[in-house]
């Protein structure tokens, strides 16, 4: 783990939530723990919807399917090897994941299903968080044409110019957002 260890999971009341239903209780609530070897093959499974159903509308179709293709289901492993990744659940289901390695936001994916209902608001602001607790005075991330809006509305600027080098991103905007009064 690039950190050194994951906090433990943290059960979400309904005002923390975003609009989600959910209830201190772990089991019946909504939490966020450290992902897992076992998520995995679900954690691929939310990024590959994600992306092809997410992005067409502002890439071609042909684009987002050479992103979703991008990777294999075991380079999950690597993620998790790799990175700090977290889990959003529900009712002991994954609704999206995030990971970041040091302060740099890598990857953010929501079920298709539950887009707009605060699970990638509670995953990002979990993060951000947790980033600042660890020291860190801002979050960086590249932003995929189709979030760049929601990035935004959460308070990330752009940090530079848009690349088309950025990889499976295609177009990755690099953003920033202060994390602490002391990092404006």
């Amino acid at each position: 783990m690039v950190w050194g260890g994951h906090s433990g999971g943290v059960a979400l009341s309904k005002a923390k939530c975003g609009g989600l239903e959910s209830s201190p209780s772990r089991q019946m609530g909504i939490h966020i723990r450290p992902a897992v070897t076992r998520d995995a093959r679900h954690l691929f499974d939310i990024r590959r919807a994600s992306i092809l159903e997410l992005a067409p509308p502002v890439m071609p179709i042909e684009s987002a399917q050479k992103w979703a293709d991008a990777h294999q289901p075991d380079w999950m492993y690597d993620v998790l090897r790799e990175r700090a990744v977290w889990v959003l659940l529900s009712e002991n289901q994954i609704l999206g994941w995030i990971s970041a390695r040091a302060n740099n936001i890598d990857g953010l994916y929501t079920r298709p299903s539950h887009v707009r209902s605060g699970v990638g608001s509670q995953l990002l602001r979990f993060v951000e968080a947790e980033l600042s607790r660890r020291g860190f005075f801002e979050a960086t991330l590249h932003g995929s044409h189709n979030a760049i809006g929601f990035y935004t509305r959460a308070g990330y600027e752009a940090a530079g110019p848009h690349s088309e080098s950025d990889g499976p991103q295609y177009g990755g905007l690099p953003m920033r957002k202060p994390l602490r009064a002391d990092a404006v």
